[in-house]
């Protein structure tokens, strides 16, 4: 299990992918213009959830996809409790930079057994070590627990990833049961 840092606002991000350096470089360019006037916000999700089922959901593809998982703890946002933040922050005329992950951690590992248990029960998982998964494939995986300190001072009450991935996972089964049945 990773004891990694955990990551604040004011941070300068040292991203190792293309993708992150992309957004930083756009944040960049915002805070450019903030500083010359601009009222804005820069949102910071971190893995995001939902239970809409795409190609590119995160929890769909750990469903169908892959069988190997790692248990490095990581911070996820769920995408509802995103939109609500955002509406908050809004609200309360908030500028700047806002980590909006949700409360505590968990790993990958964590959410297949949760998918295995609610939805598939026969679904096959295998524990892996992050660096054996990192060899399989092309894109360097990183781990990362946010901190929302920032976001919580605004008065928003983020909640606890372990709470709503139950919930979030079950609205998948009810979304993949709809789907097969039309």
């Amino acid at each position: 299990i990773n004891e990694k840092p955990v990551y604040k606002e004011t941070e300068i991000p040292n991203p190792v992918a293309f993708y992150s350096w992309t957004k930083y470089w756009a944040e960049q360019l915002i805070e450019d213009k903030m500083k010359k006037g601009l009222k804005a916000i820069i949102l910071r999700p971190r893995m995001l959830l939902t239970p809409v089922i795409h190609k590119k959901n995160v929890l769909y593809n750990m469903l169908v996809k892959y069988s190997k998982f790692h248990s490095n703890k990581n911070s996820f946002t769920v995408v509802d409790d995103l939109l609500l933040a955002t509406k908050h922050l809004i609200e309360k005329n908030q500028i700047g930079i806002f980590h909006i992950t949700n409360k505590n951690t968990t790993t990958p590992y964590e959410i297949a057994l949760l998918l295995k248990k609610y939805i598939n029960p026969d679904k096959q998982i295998e524990l892996i070590k992050k660096e054996e998964l990192d060899k399989k494939d092309l894109i360097r995986r990183v781990d990362a627990i946010i901190d929302t300190t920032k976001l919580e001072n605004t008065g928003f009450k983020i909640k606890d990833i372990n709470e709503r991935l139950p919930e979030i996972i079950l609205k998948l089964k009810e979304n993949i049961e709809k789907n097969k049945s039309s």
